[in-house]
C-alpha cells in the first residue's frame, strides 16, 4: 500500500467519526515511552531506541463500550545498528534518528463499564509524518550525522494493536495506561545517494520496515 492511498482513508475515518460519535466525547492527553527499531531485509544486530513520546487524545463514543480514539502524537522511531551492519559492510556502527508526528486512528472496544475499572483492547492503524529523518554513521574514526530524507519514505503507515486498563478520576475524569505494538506496513526505503565524509555514499533499497512497542498513559476528561 502507498502512503498517499492512506490519505482519503483517514479522511474518510474522520468524516465517519464527526458524523457517528453521538455517545460520548472525552479530550486528553497522552504520553509515553515507544521502544523503537527497524526491520532490515537479511540484517541482525539491531538494537532498539527507547524514546519519549507525547500528544493529544479525542475519543469519540460510538456506545457504551465500542468507541473511536484519535491520538496526534511526537514520537521518535529508529534503530541501532553495529557490527558492519544495516545497509552498508564499510560502516563500523549506524543509529537511525526518524522522528514523526503519528496520528493512530484506533477502535477502541471496552471489557467493562465507563464509570468503573475495566480493561480494553484498541486496533487500527497509524499514519506516520517525519520531520526528521537522520542517521549518525560511524567509520574508524569519523562519526557523521547525515540526512537520510532523500532516501527514506516521508511517510509511514502501521498496524497498531494494543490492550490497557481505564481508571476513573474524580467524578468524570479517566486516566488510562496501555501497551501497544506498532508493526510498519510499508517499506520506508527508497534507496538512493547520501553524503558521507564528503562523498556519495549509496544507500541500496533493502527492505525496511518499523516496528515499536510502546507504553502509553492517558488522561481523559469529558468534552
Amino acid at each position: 500500500m502507498r502512503p498517499v492511498r492512506c490519505i482519503p482513508l483517514v479522511m474518510l475515518a474522520l468524516c465517519l467519526i464527526s458524523t457517528t460519535a453521538l455517545a460520548a466525547t472525552e479530550f486528553g492527553v497522552i504520553a509515553g515511552f515507544n521502544f523503537a527499531n527497524l526491520r532490515i531485509e537479511n540484517q541482525s544486530d539491531l538494537t532498539g531506541r527507547s524514546t519519549f513520546a507525547i500528544g493529544g487524545v479525542a475519543d469519540f463514543g460510538i456506545n457504551d463500550r465500542f468507541g473511536i480514539r484519535v491520538e496526534p502524537t511526537f514520537l521518535s522511531k529508529g534503530t541501532k545498528a553495529t557490527q558492519r551492519n544495516a545497509y552498508w559492510s564499510t560502516m563500523d556502527g549506524a543509529v537511525f534518528d526518524l522522528d514523526y508526528i503519528d496520528v493512530p486512528i484506533l477502535a477502541r472496544y471496552d471489557l467493562g463499564e465507563r464509570e468503573v475499572t475495566h480493561s480494553y483492547f484498541l486496533g487500527g492503524l497509524g499514519v506516520s509524518i517525519a520531520t526528521k529523518q537522520e542517521a549518525e554513521l560511524t567509520q574508524g574514526p569519523e562519526t557523521e550525522t547525515v540526512d537520510m530524507g532523500d532516501v527514506l519514505n516521508p511517510m509511514d503507515v502501521s498496524l497498531d494493536l494494543g490492550a490497557g486498563v481505564s481508571f476513573p478520576v474524580g467524578r468524570n475524569n479517566r486516566l488510562t495506561i496501555d501497551g501497544r505494538a506498532a508493526i510498519g506496513l510499508i517499506n520506508i526505503n527508497d534507496g538512493g545517494t547520501i553524503t558521507f565524509d564528503g562523498a556519495p555514499l549509496a544507500v541500496p533499497a533493502t527492505s525496511t520496515h518499523t516496528l515499536d512497542f510502546r507504553l502509553m498513559a492517558t488522561y481523559l476528561f469529558p468534552r
